[in-house]
């Protein structure tokens, strides 16, 4: 061990400490603000309860972290309108969205159109014996694992949900002996992680178990049975539309036709560069992320999933798409 790494400090125990020593260890560590203890109590709820609720989150809890919350009046989607709650630090995310609402809510609004609802969940694991013979029975695995997986899909079945697809994907041409066994989904009206996983973690068993008199003449190790938040198959798409000289409200000295072909060329120009690209979708996400967070929902796995998304082609591209008819 190098003479550095013996002297950075190595806390033990911290998740053992109450919040209150947390807190002490804390100031005596950093040697910041002596009155640590009274600045983070003032950010606590006055109900017990409610700070059982906080604590119980997060490991290592010391306070909450207030992020402000607005609205968005006006948001016409499919013929119906929305007040849509939104969480930002930044100030100018929920002023042009209530602009651009109320432009469009004067212009037919958005059309929403539910492309589908598709999960997925793959479990990955390898195999060292001939790939044919996996190929061959995997048929048969295939049944004993779905029907191993009936007493856990049973109530998702009844709701029109469960798993819809088993597939067996070779991918030995990028790592050696790696299959997958990719898994698709339907949870309804329920985000399903836990559904998905508890599925895939009782197929993967009955993979491990039912190898050996299936294909004996090889070893597979299970490395994880997992749901993925790529769900190329779970979209919706939005569309909005208006005559260009409706947008003489934004277009200043330009003349509106002139203005649609910026905009249009903005956008195409964000279909091929990535680094306006980037850009282009971080503002998409503005919105995006404001509103996940505002419902209480996973807004990592929103990104990661259309970030990957806008890759899919093989470069990073716009989300969006401009037309002028």
């Amino acid at each position: 061990m190098s003479s550095f790494e013996k002297n950075i400090p190595v806390i033990h125990g911290f998740s053992k400490l109450n919040r209150r020593q947390k807190i002490e260890l804390l100031k005596e560590l950093t040697k910041i603000d002596k009155n640590l203890q009274e600045t983070l109590d003032s950010w606590l709820p006055k109900s017990r309860d409610e700070q059982d609720t906080f604590e119980g989150f997060i490991e290592n809890y010391i306070t909450n972290y207030h992020l402000p919350l607005g609205v968005v009046p006006n948001m016409v989607i499919n013929g119906k309108s929305y007040t849509v709650p939104m969480v930002t630090e930044e100030s100018s995310v929920i002023a042009a969205a209530s602009r651009a609402a109320k432009f469009w809510a004067e212009h037919g609004g958005f059309q929403v159109k539910i492309g589908g609802t598709e999960k997925k969940g793959q479990i990955h694991f390898t195999w060292d014996g001939d790939k044919n013979l996996l190929i061959n029975h995997f048929n048969t695995l295939r049944k004993r694992m779905i029907l191993a997986t009936e007493p856990v899909t049973q109530k998702m079945r009844e709701r029109g949900g469960g798993i819809m697809a088993v597939r067996l994907k070779d991918k030995t041409s990028l790592l050696p002996s790696y299959f997958q066994i990719d898994v698709s989904f339907e949870t309804a009206d329920a985000m399903g992680a836990n559904f998905i996983n508890t599925c895939l973690e009782t197929m993967a068993q009955v993979l491990k178990n039912s190898a050996g008199d299936l294909v004996p003449d090889g070893n597979i190790e299970v490395i994880m049975s997992i749901l993925s938040n790529y769900t190329p198959d779970s979209l919706a798409e939005c569309t909005v539309e208006c005559g260009i000289e409706h947008l003489s409200k934004w277009s200043g000295e330009l003349t509106p036709q002139a203005f649609a072909r910026k905009f249009e060329l903005a956008n195409r120009i964000a279909q091929t560069d990535i680094s306006r690209a980037v850009t282009h979708n971080k503002g998409i996400y503005n919105g995006v992320d404001a509103l996940i967070l505002a419902t209480g929902n996973d807004w990592r796995a929103v990104e990661a999933c259309g970030h990957a998304y806008a890759s899919a082609s093989g470069s990073y591209r716009a989300l969006t798409e401009t037309e002028i008819s």
